[in-house]
Formats: structure tokens, sequence, C-alpha cells
């Protein structure tokens, strides 16, 4: 995508890296969903500058488009949040539903908390 910094002009520029914009005719480019705003940024609204990786955060993780905090990153469906902090697959056995909740076992599975930390850390073993 591409974008002008100031409405009217005749020549658009690329949004940077990690950024898109799907829309004609905008002043910014929004943070792809592996990104966050830069805490830099000098644009009001969107992202004129390169936004950041979720990876920095969460390894493995995503955001919302257009995403404004490091916060904002969390595990996509299907993984689960472990120490490092990383984004790891969900084991068998487990429904992982992504985002900050807590997987859930599946019927004719049993699971049990080995241990347990804070919210960047959980242990599950699953028979």
């Amino acid at each position: 995508g591409s974008f002008s910094s100031e409405p009217g002009l005749a020549q658009c520029r690329l949004c940077p890296e990690r950024t898109l914009q799907p829309d004609r005719g905008q002043t910014f480019c929004l943070c792809d969903d592996t990104s966050f705003r830069n805490p830099n940024e000098t644009s009001s609204y969107g992202s004129t500058m390169p936004c950041l990786s979720c990876d920095s955060v969460i390894l493995g993780s995503r955001s919302r488009l257009g995403a404004g905090r490091p916060e904002e990153c969390r595990c996509p469906p299907d993984t689960m949040l472990a120490a490092g902090p990383s984004c790891i697959p969900c084991p068998v056995g487990l429904q992982c539903p992504g985002d900050d909740a807590r997987p859930q076992q599946l019927a004719g599975f049993w699971a049990e908390v080995v241990w347990e930390g804070s919210a960047t850390a959980g242990g599950w073993t699953i028979k």
C-alpha cells in the first residue's frame, strides 16, 4: 500500500515495513497483524514509520490490524503462551483458543498443571 503525508499531493509514498494501507487517499498506514505502533511515531493516527515486530515481545505472536501497543501482541489460535515468552503449538489433548486464554483439555484426555508462573508461563502434562 501507499499513503501521502499531506492531502492532495500528486506523489504517494510506499507504506513502511510491517504496515499496509488498503484504502486510497489516506495520509497514514496501519501496522499489520504481526506488529504494533512504534512509540516514536509522530503521526497522530496510524503509522508513517515502520511498526515494531510482535516477535520482539512474544515470539510467534500476532496483533490486530493497526495495533498501538506491545500489549496487543498475543498468541494466535491453536498456540499457547510458553516460557521465553513464545507461542508454541497446542499439544495433542488440549484446545488452545489463543490470546491469553488458558488451554482447555479435550474429552478423553487428562491434564494436570505441572507448574505455573506468571501470565507468560505455564506447564501441562497431557495423557
